[in-house]
């Protein structure tokens, strides 16, 4: 045999350098992670589905006739609109605020969430327990009276009653605590809704309020920390108008400075 020539055996070396990381094993495919419910209900949604769950609608608890504009106007809202929750409020009637009854509010949320494709997310204003917008539930006095006992323990059992009480109702969200400092006893709104006018004191049963509904694993919730930073030192029910502060800057930066870190 004939001694191979040597442009062909440089020829061979190159070829043989540039396929060899193209001859070794590729490394095994890494395995992707299943997807999670919620990222495969994301996945499913078109643009306007997605916007709709960031849409909460307003109900009073009361179950309306299922022929009733009412009953169609939530129908079309859970089942065709998609929005992604309902916030439970009263009514207002000529007397002042009616109340739901327990079995007429757990009767309608479980038929929303029946007609919800998404599970909903249900919110309710239990400042004061259930009873601030659900009859026939236990009455507590306002965060003040809390406060005025000197522990904030009597707070966190509240914010772990508040939580049995709503999950027990099918609430999620429960628009409470209220973390107003209450400087200005002029405040028509605020008052004794706030622990008062001390914002150490006021931080320390906020704090004992989250620990408590955040206890019980069978029964959490999402919580809310309001109202909106300085609506303690106003002078206006802002619901009836729109409350505007007029003092200097000063004032509320050395509320949220002498607030425990």
């Amino acid at each position: 045999m004939g001694k191979l020539p040597r442009w062909r055996l440089a020829l061979f070396l190159l070829l043989a350098a540039l396929l060899a990381p193209l001859l070794r094993a590729a490394p095994p495919a890494r395995r992707a992670e299943p997807a999670s419910p919620l990222q495969r209900w994301l996945n499913a949604m078109t643009p306007r589905q997605r916007a709709a769950q960031l849409v909460m609608i307003k109900s009073t608890g009361a179950l309306p006739p299922t022929r009733s504009r009412a009953y169609r106007v939530f129908v079309q809202s859970v089942q065709t609109d998609g929005v992604g929750g309902v916030g439970v409020n009263n009514r207002v009637g000529r007397a002042g605020a009616v109340n739901a009854e327990p079995f007429e509010i757990v009767s309608f949320l479980n038929r929303m969430q029946k007609l919800s494709r998404i599970p909903l997310l249900i919110g309710g204003d239990f400042e004061r327990g259930a009873s601030m917008r659900v009859a026939g539930t236990i009455k507590y006095p306002h965060a003040m009276a809390f406060a005025a006992t000197g522990s904030p323990e009597y707070s966190r059992e509240l914010g772990r009653a508040t939580a049995r009480e709503a999950r027990a109702l099918g609430v999620h969200w429960i628009y409470a605590p209220d973390a107003d400092v209450n400087n200005n006893p002029a405040n028509p709104i605020i008052n004794i809704r706030s622990y008062g006018e001390n914002p150490h004191l006021v931080a320390q049963h906020v704090k004992a309020y989250l620990e408590g509904a955040r206890r019980d694993p069978d029964h959490t919730v999402l919580v809310t920390l309001k109202h909106f930073p300085g609506h303690g030192d106003t002078a206006v029910d802002s619901h009836a108008g729109m409350p505007r502060l007029d003092v200097d800057r000063e004032r509320p930066c050395a509320l949220c400075s002498a607030m425990p870190r």
